[in-house]
């Protein structure tokens, strides 16, 4: 695609998206964004970035032509993935942002670690609905909600806790409430990234 369109990327970014990755029902999970960021460095030093984010982060743009961009399913895109990691199941092979405490496909114990890693990213009770150990695409579908409001949830923590605890905190317990906000954060985007790839590969074990 020669101008892919541009899409709107949170909080005050923009760029350009190349891919959707999207579920089963076709409902959009993620987007393969590029943008440009320049530094603050008095030169004018500009980066280019490319980079898979979950929907959450990111705003369609009124006006713009996204039917054309291409989109991959979460569960058949899979299949060649998986077919690989069987025949060589090393780290090397593995998708970025593939979790550590999953082992690679194919290794011993594997899916029950990815089970366990899913059920993880959502509340304990769901452990209750054997559904969602039959079905990955569910687990991971309930994942991902979890992961979206508690990434919004961290957010507004993070704008309001200087305000909120200001007259409650010494500003090192403060300092430390922020960077734990930022820390949260990150890691729940990791997350969001891992979900997809982790719930393909199971699905893709079952069903090859």
């Amino acid at each position: 695609m020669d101008d892919p369109p541009a899409i709107r990327i949170h909080p005050d970014n923009a760029g350009s998206v190349l891919e959707f990755l999207v579920d089963e029902a076709g409902a959009l999970i993620q987007a393969k964004v590029t943008w440009q960021e320049f530094a603050n460095d008095g030169y004018g030093t500009c980066s280019e970035h490319e980079q898979w984010l979950p929907m959450d982060q990111l705003a369609l743009i009124p006006g713009q032509a996204y039917e054309g961009v291409p989109r991959t399913s979460a569960v058949s895109a899979a299949a060649s993935h998986a077919a690989k990691d069987r025949s060589s199941p090393s780290d090397a092979a593995l998708p970025s942002g593939w979790p550590q405490q999953v082992p690679p496909p194919g290794v011993n114990g594997w899916e029950k670690a990815a089970l366990t890693w899913l059920f993880e990213q959502i509340p304990a009770d769901y452990r209750k609905h054997i559904v969602f150990a039959e079905h990955p695409a569910a687990l991971a579908s309930a994942a991902l909600v979890h992961l979206q409001h508690a990434y919004r949830a961290v957010a507004a923590g993070y704008r309001t806790a200087a305000v909120d605890l200001k007259a409650y905190l010494p500003p090192d317990a403060l300092d430390a409430v922020l960077a734990t906000y930022r820390h949260e954060r990150e890691r729940i985007v990791h997350c969001g990234r891992s979900v997809p790839l982790v719930a393909r590969a199971l699905e893709a074990h079952r069903h090859p």
